[in-house]
């Protein structure tokens, strides 16, 4: 829950002088923790207007006296976009960004405001300034944790999928294809639908979710032992990937090491069509609560392909999040 209230706006001016034309001004402002959203506007005298008369007619011109441009720089002093004197507004968020600026995670310490000064009137000229900050409000979000493409054993591309994420509706996907690990860089962008990377690490002694990270562990997937397994888990879970031990009680893909000597955070307790083997891992779940042990519980449909069984977000996982991104979810 958010715990402290977030300014929502501020606005400031900047006279930049006929003097400074040609240099690059960096204007900081801090972003409040627990920002959602960025919209940045910004406004200043563009244009000198006349209206002459000449034999009896009446007319406008317009002259170009001031080009002031707009970018803008991260806490970490990489550029976040900038948009020449193009765009009077722009807005990022950790999911979408104004075109010319990518999305990016509103961290909050100092970020800054790029002031082009292109060209500045004689007399100079003052630059107002807007910025607006959307908190974060905690809201439920839908989705599914356990999804594959044909970049493994499931029938739709990448793109595909996500489509038909977003048209039934769903706020989050984790892509999970067995042993595949994916980049963020080619994960689609939907409005809306917010892409988890992961892979499905798959073994012939079961199955695992490693959700999260583009690369939870170095080399390849295999392991000959459960010491070699444990080495791959023990990786995943130094290097942040949150770690589901899939559909541990199914007769045929079960999970026949010992997870308990795994490191491990959730624990599928539905996987697909409601079966024998998911009423084995809630039971199990059910008694580790009772036994004092805390242990999440998370489902996945194990999407492949639209059947008279399967089909995505069947079963439906929703979280208690205070935003869309994927850190908060």
């Amino acid at each position: 829950m958010l715990t402290e209230a977030i300014p929502t706006e501020l606005s400031f001016e900047r006279f930049v002088a006929r003097e400074e034309q040609g240099q690059y001004l960096l204007l900081p402002f801090e972003m409040p923790a627990n920002t959602q959203r960025l919209t940045l506007s910004y406004h200043y005298s563009r244009e000198r207007t006349e209206q002459p008369k000449a034999a009896g007619a009446e007319f406008t011109t317009r002259e170009r006296i001031n080009i002031i441009d707009l970018g803008l720089i991260g806490p970490d002093g990489q550029q976040v976009g900038a948009s020449g004197s193009s765009k009077s507004e722009i807005s990022i968020s950790a999911q979408s960004a104004t075109e010319g600026y990518r999305p990016t995670p509103l961290t909050p310490g100092t970020w800054q405001i790029i002031l082009g000064a292109y060209f500045v009137a004689p007399e100079g000229v003052t630059v107002s300034y807007t910025l607006r900050f959307e908190p974060k409000q905690p809201h439920w979000l839908q989705g599914d944790l356990h999804t594959h493409t044909s970049a493994s054993d499931g029938i739709h591309s990448l793109q595909h999928l996500t489509e038909h994420a977003a048209a039934i509706g769903l706020d989050f996907l984790g892509i999970t294809d067995h042993n595949q690990p994916i980049s963020r860089a080619s994960l689609p962008q939907l409005p809306g639908l917010t892409l988890i990377p992961g892979l499905e690490w798959t073994h012939y002694q079961g199955h695992s979710n490693f959700l999260g990270h583009e690369a939870p562990f170095e080399g390849a997937f295999i392991a000959n032992s459960e010491a070699e397994a444990g080495k791959i888990f023990q990786q995943a879970h130094q290097n942040g990937a949150l770690i589901v031990i899939n559909h541990p009680f199914e007769e045929r893909y079960g999970f026949r090491f010992n997870f308990e000597n795994l490191p491990y955070d959730l624990f599928e307790v539905w996987n697909g069509p409601m079966r024998p083997a998911n009423l084995q891992s809630i039971a199990y779940w059910d008694a580790q609560l009772k036994a004092g042990r805390k242990i999440m519980a998370v489902c996945g449909s194990d999407y492949h392909a639209d059947t008279i069984f399967e089909q995505l977000a069947g079963p439906c996982m929703h979280v208690y999040t205070q935003s869309s991104t994927e850190e908060d979810i």
